[in-house]
């Protein structure tokens, strides 16, 4: 069937600013906080075909110290999800739009696939860009993910090109799955 979601997010962060006012160095850091609300729809098309819609930052606003207030922008990211077996093959189209104008890297395509051996493992690669004619702009994404009774922990790695300088980044996520038996319900909660 048709599945809906709504997530809402507390955001923290840290701006900073530097400049030479008269010949005199200049900085200062500011705190923020700030929420975003998010909407998704996915759904079946046919047979093991999926399509799905995300409306991010649809509320996303972040106040600083020393500053006024910063409105986050608002993205659609939709894309399609085909399933054979255990694997998965997804295409999706990322597009940001600023409250200032559009800004040079806006769109973003991505393509990948997701190969789960058993319950237990899971394997992921995929590739990433703002343009589909720009092959040196490609960033690739791979990843390989651990589902352990109610422990679920995935490292993903991202590698491009910033200036002709290859650039590789790395993150590692815990999830973490309670059950709540008086409701029937799942909770996970990422660490």
């Amino acid at each position: 069937g048709v599945s809906f979601g709504l997530n809402l997010s507390y955001l923290y962060g840290t701006l900073a600013e530097s400049s030479v006012i008269d010949g005199n160095p200049f900085a200062q850091t500011s705190a923020g906080n700030g929420f975003t609300m998010d909407i998704g729809i996915m759904g079946p098309v046919k047979g093991n075909l999926y399509f799905g819609i995300n409306f991010e930052n649809v509320f996303g606003i972040m106040w600083w110290e020393n500053y006024d207030f910063d409105q986050l922008p608002f993205g659609i990211r939709t894309g399609l999800g085909y399933i054979m077996g255990t694997t998965n093959i997804v295409a999706d189209w990322h597009k940001m739009f600023y409250r200032f104008g559009d800004i040079e890297h806006d769109n973003l395509y991505s393509v990948g696939i997701e190969q789960y051996l058993g319950n237990v493992v899971v394997l992921r690669a995929g590739v990433q860009s703002y343009s589909v004619s720009k092959t040196d702009e490609l960033k690739y994404t791979y990843g390989a993910g651990i589902n352990v009774s109610i422990v679920s922990v995935s490292v993903a790695g991202e590698t491009y090109k910033i200036k002709e300088e290859q650039v590789s980044q790395y993150s590692v996520s815990v999830k973490v799955c309670i059950w709540d038996d008086r409701r029937i319900k799942k909770t996970c909660k990422r660490i």
